[in-house]
C-alpha cells in the first residue's frame, strides 16, 4: 500500500492528543446511548505522550493498584512508529483471570466473534508474532496468559469509521470486565451495539500491521 511521502507525519502526530481523546469520548458517548457503559468501573482515561505515539487508555479500577500481573486495558493510539501515520485500537489482557474471561467469551459467544471480530482485519499478538485474527483457536488454544488484539486505521480513514472501530473493541473490554465480575452479558450488549451501528460490521486495515 502506497504512502504519500510529502505528508508531514511529525506535524500530524503533534496534533493528535486532542483528536484521539475526541474519538474515544464520542465512542464512549455512543456506547452509553446504546446502554453499554464503557467507562463504568474504570479509572478516568489517561492521555500519554510516547515515542512516536500519542495514546489514551482505559484501565479497570480493580487493576489500577495491582502489581501488574493481571491487567485489562483498552487504548486508542495515533502513531508513526515503523509505518505510515495511523490509528490503532488495542485491547490487552494479561494474567490468568482476565485471559480466562476472554477465552470463556470466545467459547460461549462464538457466533458473535464470527460476525464481528474474525476476518475483519484485526490483528492478534505483538511484534514479529502478530497475525491476522481469522480463527477462534488463536485465542482458545493459546497457552500464554497475555494477549493483544489490535485494529488499525490509516490517518486518512474517516473519523466515524475509527469511532465505530473503538466502539466494537469497547464491547470486548466491557464484556471482559463484566465476565470478571460474574455478570457476563455479551450477547445482549452485542445486540445493542449492532443496532447502534445499523447492523454494519467494523472493518480494519488488514494490510497495515500494528
Amino acid at each position: 500500500m502506497g504512502f504519500d511521502s510529502m505528508f508531514d507525519g511529525d506535524t500530524w502526530l503533534r496534533q493528535q492528543s486532542g483528536i484521539i481523546r475526541d474519538i474515544f469520548e464520542r465512542a464512549a458517548t455512543e456506547l452509553q446511548a446504546s446502554g453499554i457503559r464503557l467507562v463504568a468501573g474504570s479509572v478516568s482515561p489517561m492521555l500519554e505522550d510516547l515515542d512516536y505515539a500519542k495514546r489514551i487508555s482505559l484501565l479497570p479500577l480493580r487493576f489500577s493498584s495491582s502489581d501488574g500481573e493481571e491487567s485489562l486495558s483498552l487504548s486508542v493510539l495515533a502513531t508513526t512508529r515503523r509505518g505510515p501515520p495511523r490509528y490503532a485500537v488495542v485491547l490487552e489482557v494479561s494474567g490468568v483471570s482476565p485471559f480466562q474471561a476472554l477465552q470463556r467469551l470466545v467459547i460461549e459467544h462464538a457466533d458473535i466473534w464470527d460476525k464481528a471480530y474474525l476476518r475483519t482485519g484485526l490483528w492478534i499478538g505483538e511484534g514479529a508474532n502478530v497475525k491476522l485474527l481469522n480463527d477462534l483457536s488463536q485465542i482458545t488454544q493459546s497457552t500464554g496468559s497475555k494477549l493483544s488484539i489490535t485494529g488499525v486505521f490509516l490517518h486518512s480513514d474517516l473519523g466515524l469509521t475509527i469511532q465505530q472501530g473503538v466502539m466494537t473493541m469497547g464491547l470486548l473490554y466491557r464484556s471482559i470486565l463484566d465476565e470478571l465480575s460474574g455478570a457476563g452479558k455479551m450477547g445482549r450488549l452485542y445486540a445493542q451495539l449492532n443496532n447502534s451501528l445499523d447492523h454494519c460490521t467494523s472493518r480494519f486495515q488488514r494490510m497495515i500491521r500494528p
